[in-house]
């Protein structure tokens, strides 16, 4: 204390501060040196040890040995052997769980391939490259894959009852390939890939392809203010002409992707595009959880609320083919999302639009390219309008089709374009004419207008059918099957749309001469006797080819495709399924039936249902009136195969979400479709629901709990 007191005031005394001190100059402080680092060396190598010189330990080669281009090898030391014996055991059991875990997701058929492989010595690792490198089958098979892509559920075998003589379809391509003698799939290994007789599209399924077309090779973000990742964009316009522009063919694709490409707006718009682009996204598989539309997060949500937009400022200019077209597509994506009350009003403004440009009459002088447009726009609405009538029970919107009919597709297939995929290993893209499809779609569509206008009415009751219009309509229907060209002849047909249309038929059929198989008035008895067959065969055997081909269609393709109607088609199956399982506990059967085959119907309508609920909330809400009607017996075994995973998570989401006047197909055409509307049934469930609640209420309060 003292000594510091007088260095202060010593300080002070002088008046002067001390002086600071400053770092010395550089170099005049020696630095203290740093010892290296010895480098530790390994064991000398076999050949410098006989030579008895020093080695380097180089890795791979020392530098002796590398100077004297010799081998060198290294004497292994326990220490590094037990080093690497467990690198080794460390990423074979890391091989062997990533092994594990692949056969959890991959199909029955490729997982009974993996162990069969295993058995026989092959490699784990060899196995899992394979897998990560392409399809599994593809790559070990030195053929393309000839054997059914698919199992069917519950019974991995076709049913008995289906391998009948007189099926159409035993004969088929598809049937073939897909139930394979041993000796016929030892016949296709040894011919080779390139001598096979099949083409692609009967051995894979069609989800496997993507298009190539070169149309498509375009700029689309100057269509669209939603994003601007053309990468991105022209998946989803790739998506959309794969699995929705074939069964449904709104406008004319060539002429379309033209006038994106050269920036024309004559026959492609801003509205047209945004309504393309959100029917993509619902059947795009990269996009999760493409179903909950109502999401603003949602691609298809964001592309239909742009559209929305667009098509308010539309409806206040003049009428416009793009318009028309657009219009269409958003009725469908409305649908699709079971907003059919909602979507209702585009379909009803479009015709209006129709009308107005005069597309359904003769058209005189006009360019060749217009007219085509205006052909493919009115034949188009029309086959839509026969949808949103003959399926929903009302009288259709137009009572005759286009006056201009389209042309033959054998003699001017270049007229209506071309899909161009490619499926993996094939060196060339599969062309696939879209003309032989929508020419008899088209034609099959007239006779369903005809059936809808003289069966329905304003006021919601329906008229009995003559004995001279069954008669004539079986006569069409018979014939319009009987003349389908060699590509959609039963024997032909691989791809869904060409599936689909056969379902259509076989379900017109079975439904129209069901009404004669319940009527027992003395007109049954007079079609009875003008028929080779009754009407219960009629309908017995339409039913037989509406379950053989969703089975073949499963087996082929799988259900996880996006497609409209296999909702429709699923419940239609389904619920004949649960109504022969019903006969069959109550006794009132009238044939024996199979209650194993039965329930592989049932759930393999439900996995159809299960799988279309991925890319639409239909096919949920759907699935949610489905299993109401099931037996709980059945309903268990169901549940164990197919179960949406969001729907017991969503149930209160997917009841609100639902303004559907639709009637599920549970019901005859000369039922009243109130009692089987989406909406009622899914109201009939809620009161259900709640009924459960306040049971399980009270039962609590009167124990006491």
């Amino acid at each position: 204390m003292d000594t510091a007191h007088n260095v202060r005031s010593d300080s002070e005394a002088t008046g002067r501060n001390p002086p600071v001190l400053l770092p010395a100059p550089p170099g005049t402080r020696k630095q203290p040196a740093i010892k290296p680092v010895r480098q530790k060396r390994t064991a000398a190598c076999k050949a410098c040890r006989t030579r008895k010189i020093r080695c380097n330990g180089g890795i791979p080669t020392c530098d002796r040995c590398a100077a004297s281009n010799t081998t060198c090898q290294y004497i292994e030391t326990e220490a590094r052997e037990a080093r690497r014996r467990y690198k080794e055991l460390r990423d074979r059991r890391s091989a062997h769980e990533e092994l594990l875990e692949l056969l959890t997701t991959l199909s029955d058929t490729d997982s009974f391939e993996v162990i069969r492989r295993l058995k026989a010595g092959d490699d784990v690792q060899r196995l899992l490259n394979q897998a990560k490198d392409g399809d599994l089958l593809m790559q070990i098979s030195l053929v393309p894959e000839t054997r059914r892509r698919y199992d069917l559920p519950y019974v991995a075998s076709m049913p008995e009852s289906i391998l009948n003589q007189d099926n159409h379809y035993l004969n088929s391509v598809v049937f073939q390939t897909s139930f394979n003698t041993p000796e016929a799939s030892r016949k296709a290994l040894t011919h080779g890939a390139q001598q096979s007789e099949y083409h692609s599209m009967y051995l894979m399924p069609y989800h496997a392809a993507e298009m190539v077309d070169p149309l498509l090779d375009v700029s689309v973000s100057g269509w669209t203010s939603v994003i601007s990742d053309n990468e991105l964009l022209r998946h989803l316009l790739g998506a959309y002409f794969v699995h929705q522009h074939p069964r449904f063919f709104p406008f004319h694709k060539d002429i379309f992707l033209r006038d994106m490409g050269g920036r024309r707006a004559r026959f492609c718009s801003p509205l047209l595009v945004n309504a393309v682009l959100a029917a993509g996204a619902q059947c795009c598989h990269s996009i999760s959880k493409r179903n909950r539309f109502w999401h603003p997060q949602n691609l298809a949500y964001r592309f239909t609320a742009e559209a929305n937009r667009l098509w308010d400022l539309a409806c206040l200019g003049e009428s416009k083919l793009t318009t028309i077209q657009a219009a269409t597509i958003l009725n469908r994506v409305m649908n699709l999302n079971g907003l059919d009350r909602i979507g209702y009003a585009y379909l009803e403004r479009s015709l209006a639009m129709a009308h107005d440009l005069q597309i359904f009459g003769s058209q005189a002088d006009e360019a060749t390219k217009m007219q085509k447009v205006r052909l493919v726009t009115a034949w188009s609405l029309f086959n839509w309008q026969v949808v949103s009538s003959y399926y929903f029970f009302r009288p259709p919107f137009l009572n005759r089709p286009p006056e201009i009919p389209l042309p033959d597709p054998m003699a001017h297939s270049p007229w209506y374009g071309e899909l161009w995929l490619l499926y993996p290993a094939d060196a060339a893209p599969t062309v696939i004419s879209y003309g032989c499809d929508f020419k008899e779609r088209s034609a099959l569509r007239v006779i369903m207008n005809e059936i809808a206008r003289h069966l329905y009415t304003k006021s919601g009751r329906h008229r009995d059918l003559s004995l001279d219009r069954f008669l004539g309509f079986r006569s069409r229907l018979e014939n319009w099957f009987s003349d389908l060209p060699e590509a959609l002849t039963p024997d032909k047909i691989a791809l869904p749309s060409q599936f689909e249309l056969h379902l259509e038929y076989h379900s017109t059929v079975s439904q129209l001469f069901q009404l004669q198989v319940d009527n027992n008035t003395r007109q049954r008895t007079s079609l009875a006797s003008l028929l080779t067959k009754t009407p219960e065969d009629l309908v017995a055997s339409a039913n037989l080819s509406l379950e053989t081909l969703l089975r073949l269609y499963y087996i082929r393709h799988s259900y996880d495709s996006h497609n409209g109607m296999i909702v429709y088609f699923s419940i239609l199956v389904g619920n004949m399924a649960i109504e022969a399982l019903s006969r069959a506990r109550n006794g009132t059967s009238q044939v024996a039936v199979d209650e194993k085959v039965l329930r592989q119907t049932l759930i393999l309508c439900a996995r159809g249902l299960e799988s279309q609920g991925q890319s639409y909330h239909l096919a949920n809400l759907a699935f949610r009136a489905f299993q109401d009607r099931v037996d709980p017996t059945d309903l268990q075994v169901l549940q164990s195969y197919c179960k949406p995973r969001d729907l017991d998570a969503e149930q209160d989401s997917i009841a609100q979400h639902s303004y559907s006047h639709w009637p599920l197909p549970i019901i005859k055409l000369n039922e009243d479709p109130k009692s089987a509307t989406l909406d009622t049934l899914l109201e009939e469930y809620r009161h259900l629901e709640l009924e459960d609640e306040s049971d399980m209420s009270i039962d609590g309060r009167s124990t006491g709990e």
